[in-house]
């Protein structure tokens, strides 16, 4: 298990410390991403219930 760890480190090795010099996280984006999924989704059942009355 260790020399795995250690190959996976080497293959990461210019990542790695790049990470930990710009800690970029895509975490916002996928947030807003998720608010317009569940927008979208009221906004299509509100029509389809509306529709029916």
């Amino acid at each position: 298990m260790l020399q795995k760890m250690a190959s996976t480190f080497q293959r990461r090795r210019t990542g790695v410390p790049n990470h930990h010099r710009c800690p970029i996280s895509t975490g916002p984006l996928e947030g807003v991403n998720n608010k317009i999924k569940i927008l979208q989704r009221h906004a299509t059942a509100t029509v389809t219930w509306n529709s029916f009355a």
